[in-house]
C-alpha cells in the first residue's frame, strides 16, 4: 500500500491542470500518489497577512477533511 499525500492549493481554482500541477510533480518525480484540493473564496492566494489570516481556517478545515477521507499525509 502506497502513501496518499494531500497537496493543498492555497488559492481557489477550477482550473483542474493547476490544481493538479503540484501533485503531478510529486507523483512523477517521487513516485507518490497525491489528492489535490484548493480553499474556497480565495481566488488571488495568500499574499499579505490579511489573506494569510483568512487563509489559515481553510487551510486547517479543509487538510482535516482530507484526513478524514484517508489522506496519510
Amino acid at each position: 500500500m502506497s502513501v496518499l499525500v494531500g497537496v493543498i492549493r492555497v488559492l481557489t481554482t477550477d482550473d483542474a491542470d493547476l490544481l493538479a500541477a503540484h501533485g503531478k510533480i510529486l507523483e512523477q518525480e517521487f513516485g507518490l500518489r497525491t489528492l489535490s484540493r484548493c480553499i474556497p473564496d480565495q481566488p488571488t492566494g495568500i499574499h499579505d497577512d490579511e489573506t494569510e489570516r483568512l487563509a489559515v481556517p481553510k487551510i486547517v478545515r479543509l487538510g482535516r477533511e482530507m484526513a478524514a477521507e484517508g489522506v496519510d499525509v
